[in-house]
């Protein structure tokens, strides 16, 4: 599983150096095949892994339920592309599911006392205006630092997200699209 799913990084990294797809993306890939699929399945065969093996995967992983699926899709992606080239027989992940655990609660948040003691951690600090702005509208790091002043309109008290900053790897930030 693990020389797989380092072929197919390989081959989604050509497509991010043709601009097909975008290197966040893959950064992000290469962390969850490391760090959460390579440990438990690297080892196994492809082609006699099950869709049982991949469950207990998914089951005994301590992440919460997006990452979890997200680790999955990688696999299920991974393998169909393994699929199309005939390297497995059977795509056993796309049969897997990952069952939901306990859901996000009030208390998992910032709460309103801890607002304000950021507020005031911050306030005289060069990037205050960034924070409270990423404190109080939710955006991503990278969609305001993506921000310039003609995406902020005073009058109307509105700020749009045309762009993203965003580094991969050790690269140079770059701006680009934001996810969303």
């Amino acid at each position: 599983v693990e020389t797989l799913l380092n072929r197919w990084l390989a081959d989604y990294e050509s497509m991010v150096k043709a601009g097909e797809k975008a290197g966040n993306t893959l950064r992000t890939y290469r962390l969850l095949v490391r760090d959460h699929i390579v440990p438990v399945l690297g080892t196994t065969r492809a082609e006699s892994l099950t869709t049982a093996q991949v469950n207990r995967w998914l089951t005994g992983l301590d992440l919460a339920d997006s990452t979890r699926r997200k680790c999955r899709a990688i696999l299920v992606t991974a393998l169909s592309w393994a699929e199309t080239d005939e390297l497995v027989t059977r795509n056993v992940a796309r049969g897997s599911k990952v069952t939901a655990r306990e859901r996000v609660t009030a208390s998992d948040f910032m709460t309103a006392d801890e607002g304000h003691k950021l507020r005031e951690a911050v306030k005289g600090d060069r990037l205050e205006p960034l924070y409270l702005l990423i404190l109080g509208s939710g955006l991503r790091r990278g969609e305001a630092l993506g921000l310039t002043w003609s995406d902020v309109d005073f009058a109307a008290g509105t700020v749009k997200v045309r762009r993203s900053l965003t580094a991969v790897g050790g690269a140079r930030p770059e701006l680009g699209e934001p996810k969303t």
